[in-house]
């Protein structure tokens, strides 16, 4: 009895193990369950981290990349704009002397004077003062031009759009100086007339902003543009043109942050949401392009031009003095103004001479001393303003840009 009470213990043990090990299994499982759930998670979070770190060496790259390419560009930029130009320093400094001779031509003495005084190449004699052309030059046409459906295709001459914005960039390689020179619209010069087919027609006196309308809207009005600037400028070599419509200063405006300006006129008799004199206001979107386009075309002040050009050489320098602190937190910034324009933009400028001219001038001063209107005077004509230009003015401020005085 005793034995099978001993076999009848035996098979009770094992079912009480049983049940302690179902309990245990469980308890297992959950725990297996929970170091698997932990597990996962840190794989998760590995493969996250692993993703991040990836994409901050992209990004890393990229910058690299970026920097390279600006120095690249900035490189190869100055190379190519000297390789275009309009006209050449010899050639402007003998038209300078032949205009220099004529103004001289009433002091006969004098004048055999000047004939007999050996010249080097790029030098003119003028009041017993010899210049020399500065060849560290490079000048630039700027353009706004005011166009209803824009400038990205090309257009019959004679409906081409208008130069409402016409200035000469004159950027100093070596003193890392910009000068702007404002050119009134109305500037009465010879303009070179082409026909609807393309065929030349004669030169005829008319406003300056008629020059681009001659051409196909593109790079053509852009070059007679160029080659009208330079005669009118004795010859001055021009390096390169970029051309804009008169829309996209709203998109290159916010591009930079807005400008602030202080208002020199009352503009709110144009547009109600613009501004009276005095104000200082920060432009944004629309309201920058008002500022810079629009004038009283209805007012009988024959002088409306002149006091948007004031607006226009207010705006310049704040727009430059925006993108030059700008620049200091993204040097990228030139390329995306470019890229930005580029839609509403004609111009012999590549991107890599854009941002070689934006890094090499970032730190150069400019104020409203370092922008130049040409003097004359502004009388009514027939249909519309006409500005006559000062000769003598011109061929002054020609010499204190362009050329030095050599002893």
């Amino acid at each position: 009895m005793k034995k099978e009470e001993s076999r009848d213990n035996l098979i009770d043990i094992p079912l009480e193990d049983e049940r302690d090990e179902s309990q245990l299994t469980g308890r297992k499982a959950a725990e297996y369950n929970k170091q698997h759930v932990i597990r996962h998670r840190k794989r998760v979070r590995t493969k996250i981290l692993c993703a991040l770190g990836i994409l901050l060496a992209l990004l890393a790259i990229l910058a690299v990349i970026a920097v390279i390419l600006v120095n690249v560009w900035r490189t190869t930029g100055r190379a190519s704009l000297l390789h275009h130009a309009q006209g050449n320093s010899i050639d402007a400094a003998q038209a300078m002397q032949e205009a220099a001779n004529e103004k001289n031509s009433e002091a006969s003495e004098a004048q055999e004077a000047e004939e007999s005084y050996e010249l080097q190449e790029g030098q003119i004699r003028y009041n017993g003062k010899t210049y020399q052309y500065k060849d560290n030059l490079m000048n630039i046409l700027c353009l706004g031009i005011d166009s209803r459906d824009g400038i990205a295709k090309e257009k019959t001459p004679g409906k081409a759009g208008q130069a409402d914005c016409v200035i000469l960039a004159v950027l100093d390689d070596e003193a890392k100086t910009i000068q702007l020179i404002n050119i009134s619209r109305d500037s009465m010069v010879p303009v070179h007339v082409y026909a609807t087919d393309g065929s030349y027609v004669e030169d005829r006196t008319e406003q300056l902003a008629l020059q681009y309308a001659y051409g196909n809207g593109r790079d053509w009005s852009c070059q007679l543009m160029e080659q009208t600037v330079s005669e009118l400028f004795y010859g001055v070599p021009i390096h390169g043109y970029c051309a804009l419509s008169m829309n996209s200063i709203a998109d290159l405006n916010d591009a930079v942050g807005g400008v602030t300006v202080t208002v020199p006129e009352d503009l709110a008799v144009m547009q109600p949401k613009l501004f009276t004199a005095g104000d200082t206001v920060t432009l944004k979107g629309e309201l920058a392009y008002h500022f810079v386009h629009d004038r009283d075309y209805k007012s009988t002040d024959i002088a409306s031009n002149n006091k948007r050009i004031a607006r226009q050489k207010a705006y310049a320098v704040a727009f430059v003095n925006q993108l030059k602190q700008g620049m200091k937190e993204d040097m990228t910034l030139p390329v995306k103004l470019y890229q930005t324009a580029e839609k509403q933009m004609v111009t012999s400028i590549g991107l890599d001479q854009a941002v070689y001219l934006c890094t090499e001038y970032m730190n150069s001063s400019f104020d409203t001393d370092n922008i130049y209107t040409i003097a004359g005077e502004v009388t009514k004509g027939e249909e519309y303003a006409e500005f006559n230009v000062d000769d003598d003015a011109l061929y002054q401020l020609i010499l204190d840009v362009f050329y030095e005085e050599v002893n």
